[in-house]
């Protein structure tokens, strides 16, 4: 059964400003999500059966089409805590009423679990066992970039972490 989500791709020179101040080196605790897997989460949809595909991808066209091309800006590193200690690290984005009115539009077709407020950001790195990071978030130059397409991909989970595959990408009006 697949893991499906929808998501908002991230143009590859954006994706590049995000990661180049990192340790290139491996820290002991901290996974890097790899660059090509970087993406704005819309909606989780999570296992989902084979048969239902083709109708999440014909609700996503209806939806894209009711929606335009919006911009996203960055607004800076986030390292997110759990009990205090970090267990990862985002690219947090302006709020953006556009984004979050496509996040609820997703979610009404799929209800989800989730009740919170749809929050713009990316996964940069999961930490696993530290009480604080072994290096310092690096400074990132704002930037801002234009969201013209959603799209809908597949999670693998596997040892080294998730996979994704893009499945179906749909032009915003």
């Amino acid at each position: 059964m697949p893991r499906l989500f929808f998501a908002l791709p991230v143009p590859e020179e954006c994706k590049r400003k995000l990661v180049s101040g990192f340790p290139q080196k491996k820290s002991h605790g901290v996974r890097m999500v790899p660059e090509v897997n970087l993406h704005i989460t819309l909606h989780f949809l999570g296992d989902t059966k084979e048969d239902q595909v083709k109708d999440i991808i014909r609700q996503l066209q209806t939806v894209a089409s009711d929606y335009g091309s919006f911009e996203m800006k960055f607004a800076g590193l986030k390292t997110i805590l759990k009990e205090r200690k970090p267990v990862m690290i985002w690219a947090q984005f302006e709020e953006n009423a556009a984004f979050e009115q496509l996040s609820i539009a997703l979610r009404k077709c799929f209800p989800p679990d989730e009740k919170r407020k749809p929050n713009p950001h990316l996964t940069l790195a999961r930490i696993k066992q530290l009480k604080q990071l072994p290096f310092e978030l690096p400074e990132v130059k704002p930037f801002s970039f234009t969201v013209a397409t959603v799209e809908l991909w597949e999670s693998k989970l596997g040892s080294e972490g998730a996979t994704y595959s893009l499945i179906e990408r749909q032009k915003l009006k």
